[in-house]
């Protein structure tokens, strides 16, 4: 059998497989409120978090309010993701963030983590967020999930 058969021969099997678990499992990605997200002026990114829209404080991150000046003393965690760090269909207190903090909070005094997940984000949008959005809120670390 040649190279290309064979891989044809993969491509179609995993298309099918594919094709077989949407229709048994459809899932609903990046489901989210149009009136959560809006257009962003950076052409890579495309859409954002709203401001203040459902529970995304004033600097468009799902979560409480904050400063983007980090106080003395405080670990902070920017943790960048799709839908999964986002939290959707979850409530604010139940994300990945969130928990994090929570958990942190238990043993480490002053760590904060900012959720910068945005439903339907890829690497190239996450990138551009680490890039250009996360070193504005000085975080000590920043997770990719």
């Amino acid at each position: 059998m040649s190279g290309g058969v064979l891989v044809g021969s993969i491509a179609l099997a995993v298309t099918g497989a594919e094709v077989a678990v949407r229709l048994i499992l459809p899932v609903g990605l990046a489901e989210i409120e149009w009136g959560a997200v809006r257009l962003s002026a950076n052409r890579t990114l495309m859409y954002e978090l709203q401001p203040g829209a459902s529970d995304h404080n004033r600097w468009g991150l799902r979560g409480a309010e904050t400063t983007r000046q980090k106080p003395a003393g405080v670990f902070r965690v920017a943790m960048l993701g799709d839908s999964l760090i986002y939290g959707l269909h979850l409530a604010v207190d139940e994300t990945i963030p969130n928990r994090l903090e929570g958990l942190l909070d238990e043993s480490v005094a002053g760590v904060e983590v900012f959720n910068f997940g945005v439903p339907g984000y890829g690497i190239i949008q996450e990138a551009e967020q680490a890039r250009v959005l996360v070193p504005r809120f000085e975080p000590d670390l920043a997770v990719l999930v």
